[in-house]
C-alpha cells in the first residue's frame, strides 16, 4: 500500500486522520523514525516514502479520479440524506460541512511524506481488589513530513480531534471528554480524555503533539509519548527497538529493507498475560478451591461497585456502605457484591447485619472459603458460629466447582502461543513489482511441545509442476499440518478442562458411534492433507481442480464411493419426500460413472440447474480429485505421467512466479490480470439482479431502497474496471525445523499514461 494512497483514511465518522503507509527508501539508509522507539514494544511498523512507486500512486490517482467523476459519493450521500427526516437531514448536512472544512485543513500528502511509524505495547498491569487489569496497549504513531507542513498540519488535527470531542459532548448531554493544551519534553500537545473513570480503568487518553517535522499521535497513557519524546531528544534513559539486538537478529536473515519493515515480538506480547495466568493459577492451587458463581451484574451495578471500593480504599467505610447498598439493588444476586455488603457492615460495626449478608453471599454462589477464611474485613465476625457455618458451606461447595480446567488450557494456550518467537518481514520494490520477505522464528525449545508435531513435522514437497499443465493461470500447494497429531493435540486440550472436557470427549465419542463415522478410523487414517488447487484453460473454458493427497489409495477410494452414494441416496429421499416442489427439483443432481477414458472409477455429477455441467470426483495418483471438468482432472494426471506438458513450459507465468531452488512447503500463483474486469462483472450482476429482487419485494419504499442501491452499484463497475494494473500475485514458503522463510512478489503492468499524474481523493 502506499502513503499517498491512504492519505485519506480517517477515524470515527470524521475523526483523527491516521496515515498508515508504506514506501521505500534507497538501500543503505536508515528508518530515522526507528530511533524514537522505545524497545519494549510488541509491534513496530516503519516505512518511508518511495518516488520510484510513483507509478502505483498513478495507478490508483486514476481509479480515484473515475471514482470522483462517477458521482457515486454524491449518489451515497443522497441515499443515506433520504432515509432521514427532515430535521436529521439538516444535521447530515451541517455534519458532512464541517468534516470537509476540517478534512481539507489537514495536507493528507506531506503529513507523512517522508517517513511513519506506528508502535505499541502494553501499559502498566493496575490492580484493584481482586482485579487485575493490564488494559489496552499504549500505541503511538509517528509522521515526519516538513516542519512547515507539520506545524500546519498539527492545527489541522487537533481541530478535527476538538470537533470530535464537542460533537461526543453535544450528544451525550455532559462533558465526557476534555481536551488539555500543553507541551511535553519540547513538543506542543493536546490531549484528549476522559475524566470520570473508575479505580483501576485504563488511563484512556489520546495525545497529539508535534515536535519539529514529525507529528506525533500516542493512544492510552502518556507514558509511551514521553519516552519516545526523550529519544527524539536524546536524552532519558530508554533504549531504542534498532540499537536492540533480537529486533536486529529478526532481520539479519532478511533482504535490506527498502519500503518498509514489520516486527512483531511475541515473547514480548505474551510476558504479562503469562504473569496474570500464573497468578490466577497460584489462587487456584489453594487449600480449597475459591470459585465464585453468579456475578449477575448491571454496568450501573458494576461502577456503583468500582465507586463503593474507591471510597473503601478512602476508609470512608460509610459512604462504601451506602455505594454498595445501591449496587446491590440493581444487581440484587451478584454474589461478588453481596460479600462486599457483608464486609462493608463488617467495618462499620454493624455484626448481625454482615453476618446475615455473609450467610447470604455463599448461599448466592461466593465460594471462596480462602478469601472468606483470611479476609481482615471479616475479623470482627469470625468468633460467632454463624460465620463458621457461612465458612463451612463454602467450602463444602467450593470442590464441586472445578474451576481447574479453564487456568490450565490458558497456560496451555499461552505455552502453544509462546512457541513462536518473532516475525520480521521487510518489503522493496524492484522495477514494476513489489516484493515482501517474511520469517516466522520458533522459540529454542519449541520441538519439545506437543503442537511442534501438528506444524512442524510435515516433511517439504519437491516438484511443484508435477499436476500442474501449461494451460495453469493460477495454482496453490501446501503441505497443510499433521492431521492425526491436530487431532490428538485437540482431544488433549479438551480433555484439559477438567471433569466437562471429559464430559465433552465422551459425548463426542457418543455422536460418532450413533452416526456411524469415526474421525480417526474412516477419515484421518487414509487422509494425509496435502493440498493442490488449480485453475486452467481448458478447450471448453476455464476450469478449477482440487486435489488432497491421501496415505491409502484403496481405503480412499472405498470412502469416496460411499459418500458419494450416500450424498445421492439422501438426495433421492428428500426429494420424494418433498414431490412437487419445483425450487428443490432445481437443487438435484445426478451421479453416474465418468465415461471420460482417463478417469476410470471417477464419478461424474449432473447438477440439474446447469444443464451441460460436469463436475467430476474420484481417487487417482494417491489423490482425492475434485474438478469443474473431466477435461481438466485428466490434464492434471496426463502431467503427471509426463503425458502433457507442465506449468515451467508456460513462459508468461513462470517468469512472474517465484519458485524456491529446493524443496518447499507451499507455493502459490494468483492471476490477477481479469482482477478489475471480474470485480466490475460481479457488481454489474448484481445491480442487474436488482430488478428481479424488486419484483419479489411488494413494499414500494424498499423497492426506491433498491433502485437507488442498483443505480449506484451500476455506476461503481467502471471505477472498479479500472484496478486493470495488476498482472499477478505469487509467493512460496520454506521451513528448516526453526522458522518459516517466505517470499512473496506483486507484478503490475507497467505503465503507459494515465488520466491523471494526481487526481484529488
Amino acid at each position: 500500500m502506499n502513503i499517498r494512497k491512504l492519505r485519506k483514511l480517517h477515524l470515527a465518522v470524521f475523526g483523527l486522520t491516521l496515515c498508515m503507509a508504506s514506501s521505500a527508501v534507497q538501500a543503505g539508509q536508515s528508518f530515522t523514525l526507528l530511533n524514537y522507539v522505545p524497545d519494549d514494544v510488541f509491534v513496530c511498523e516503519a516505512a518511508r516514502h518511495n518516488p520510484s512507486r510513483q507509478f502505483i500512486d498513478d495507478y490508483w490517482n486514476d481509479v480515484f479520479a473515475a471514482l470522483d467523476e462517477s458521482g457515486v459519493a454524491s449518489d451515497a450521500f443522497g441515499f443515506i440524506s433520504s432515509l432521514l427526516g427532515e430535521g436529521e437531514q439538516a444535521e447530515l448536512d451541517r455534519f458532512k460541512s464541517l468534516a470537509t472544512e476540517l478534512i481539507a485543513a489537514v495536507d493528507w500528502d506531506s503529513l507523512c511524506g517522508k517517513e511513519f511509524v506506528f508502535a505499541q505495547r502494553w501499559n502498566e498491569v493496575k490492580t484493584s481488589g481482586g482485579n487485575i487489569n493490564v488494559g489496552p496497549p499504549a500505541m503511538v504513531w509517528m509522521f515526519q513530513g516538513d516542519a512547515q507542513g507539520s506545524a500546519k498540519n498539527y492545527d489541522g488535527l487537533v481541530a478535527i480531534l476538538r470537533a470530535m470531542a464537542s460533537e461526543i459532548n453535544k450528544a451525550a448531554g455532559k462533558e465526557v471528554l476534555v481536551i488539555t493544551d500543553g507541551t511535553q519534553k519540547g513538543a506542543k500537545t493536546a490531549t484528549l480524555s476522559v475524566p470520570e473513570m473508575p479505580p483501576a480503568a485504563p488511563e484512556i487518553t489520546l495525545t497529539i503533539a508535534q515536535k519539529s517535522d514529525i507529528i506525533f499521535i500516542s493512544a492510552f497513557g502518556s507514558g509511551m509519548l514521553d519516552q519516545v519524546l526523550s529519544l527524539q531528544a536524546g536524552s532519558g534513559g530508554a533504549k531504542a527497538i534498532s540499537k536492540k539486538e533480537r529486533f536486529k537478529t529478526a532481520l539479519s536473515g532478511l533482504p535490506a529493507p527498502q519500503d518498509n519493515i514489520s516486527y512483531f515480538d511475541m515473547q514480548a506480547m505474551l510476558e504479562p498475560i503469562r504473569g496474570i495466568v500464573t497468578a490466577v493459577n497460584a489462587a487456584q492451587s489453594a487449600e480449597f478451591e475459591d470459585k465464585i458463581t453468579n456475578r449477575n451484574t448491571s454496568q450501573e451495578a458494576n461502577d456503583l461497585n468500582n465507586q463503593a471500593l474507591a471510597a473503601y480504599k478512602e476508609k470512608d467505610y460509610a459512604k462504601a456502605l451506602d455505594l454498595i447498598k445501591k449496587a446491590h439493588e440493581e444487581s440484587p444476586v451478584d454474589s461478588l457484591i453481596i460479600y462486599n455488603l457483608a464486609c462493608f457492615h463488617a467495618l462499620n460495626g454493624h455484626k448481625d447485619e454482615a453476618l446475615k449478608w455473609l450467610t447470604n453471599a455463599v448461599e448466592a454462589g461466593f465460594y471462596a472459603p480462602n478469601q472468606i477464611a483470611k479476609d481482615e474485613d471479616l475479623a470482627s465476625l469470625r468468633s460467632d458460629e454463624r460465620f463458621a457455618a457461612a465458612l463451612a458451606k463454602a467450602q463444602a461447595e467450593a470442590p464441586k466447582k472445578d474451576g481447574k480446567g479453564i487456568p490450565k488450557i490458558a497456560t496451555e494456550m499461552l505455552d502453544a502461543a509462546g512457541l513462536f518467537d518473532y516475525i520480521a518481514a521487510v518489503g522493496y520494490t524492484k522495477g514494476h513489482t513489489t516484493h515482501a520477505d517474511s520469517v516466522v522464528a520458533l522459540t529454542a525449545n519449541a520441538a519439545a511441545h506437543p503442537l511442534y508435531k501438528v506444524f512442524g513435522t510435515r516433511k517439504p514437497m519437491g516438484h511443484f509442476d508435477r499436476f500442474l499443465p501449461e494451460e495453469t493461470i493460477s495454482f496453490s500447494i501446501n503441505s497443510s499440518v499433521n492431521l492425526d497429531e491436530l487431532y490428538k493435540y485437540a482431544k488433549t486440550l479438551v480433555a484439559s478442562v477438567g471433569s466437562e472436557g471429559k464430559e465433552a470427549l465422551s459425548k463426542w465419542a457418543e455422536i460418532q458411534q450413533q452416526i456411524g463415522f469415526d474421525l480417526e478410523r474412516d477419515l484421518l487414517s487414509w487422509l494425509d492433507g496435502e493440498s493442490t488447487a488449480v485453475s486452467m484453460k481448458t478447450e471448453s473454458g476455464d476450469a478449477q481442480v482440487f486435489m488432497i493427497r491421501v496415505k491409502d489409495e484403496d481405503a480412499a477410494k472405498e470412502k469416496v464411493n460411499t459418500a458419494v452414494t450416500a450424498a445421492q441416496g439422501a438426495l433421492s429421499q428428500l426429494m420424494a419426500a418433498q414431490a412437487g416442489n419445483p425450487m428443490l427439483g432445481m437443487f438435484g443432481f445426478t451421479v453416474t460413472p465418468s465415461t471420460h477414458e482417463r478417469l476410470s472409477g471417477f464419478h461424474s455429477i449432473l447438477p440439474a440447474m446447469s444443464p451441460g455441467t460436469e463436475f467430476v470426483v474420484g481417487v487417482a495418483a494417491f489423490h482425492v480429485i475434485v474438478g469443474t471438468s473431466p477435461e481438466a482432472v485428466a490434464m492434471c494426471l496426463d502431467t503427471a505421467a509426463k503425458k502433457h506438458s507442465s506449468i515451467t513450459s508456460n513462459e508468461r507465468l513462470m517468469a512472474e512466479a517465484v519458485v524456491p531452488s529446493g524443496s518447499f512447503h507451499s507455493i502459490s500463483f494468483e492471476d490477477k490480470r481479469n482482477f478489475g474486469k471480474d470485480m466490475g462483472d460481479l457488481i454489474g450482476g448484481v445491480a442487474m439482479a436488482a430488478p428481479m429482487a424488486m419484483m419479489m419485494v411488494p413494499d414500494p419504499k424498499v423497492q426506491q431502497l433498491l433502485n437507488k442501491c442498483a443505480g449506484i452499484l451500476a455506476k461503481l463497475g467502471p471505477v472498479v474496471r479500472k484496478i486493470d494494473f495488476y498482472k499477478s500475485n505469487a509467493s512460496y514458503t520454506v521451513f528448516d525445523g526453526k522458522q518459516w522463510l517466505t517470499k512473496s512478489v506483486t507484478n503490475y503492468r507497467e505503465p503507459t499514461k494515465h488520466a491523471s499524474a494526481k487526481a484529488p481523493h
